[in-house]
């Protein structure tokens, strides 16, 4: 989720994605799920 004051067309934003340490220790995590930052564009409204 973002905050609605950052949702505004064209804003770039950044999320990490992923588990800490990748995802050890949860039984049914893939193994290596490690965390990645992913850039985006926001769009308040879907694609034309």
């Amino acid at each position: 989720m973002i905050d609605e004051a950052e949702a505004r067309d064209g804003a770039e934003v950044e999320l990490v994605w992923g588990q800490p340490d990748g995802g050890v220790g949860k039984p049914l995590m893939e193994p290596h799920h490690v965390q990645t930052t992913i850039r985006a564009t926001v769009s308040t409204r879907p694609p034309v």
